[in-house]
């Protein structure tokens, strides 16, 4: 359900970086990242960083 922007976010916060980091790297600003952030989290049922990073690891969307 989450569009490729949102996965690459997504992977990202699995990573554990930062939203800051991450926009620098997208080249997005920092409140876009928030909002991928929360729509992914609204998308995927999580309430936290710990069950995105959960949801990626089952997925196979991010590396263990």
């Amino acid at each position: 359900p989450l569009t490729e922007r949102e996965k690459e976010v997504a992977r990202m916060v699995a990573a554990g970086r930062i939203s800051k980091e991450i926009a620098g790297t997208l080249n997005l600003s920092r409140r876009t990242v928030e909002k991928h952030r929360q729509n992914i989290l609204k998308k995927i049922g999580a309430r936290d960083v710990v069950g995105l990073t959960r949801w990626c690891l089952q997925g196979g969307i991010s590396d263990p």
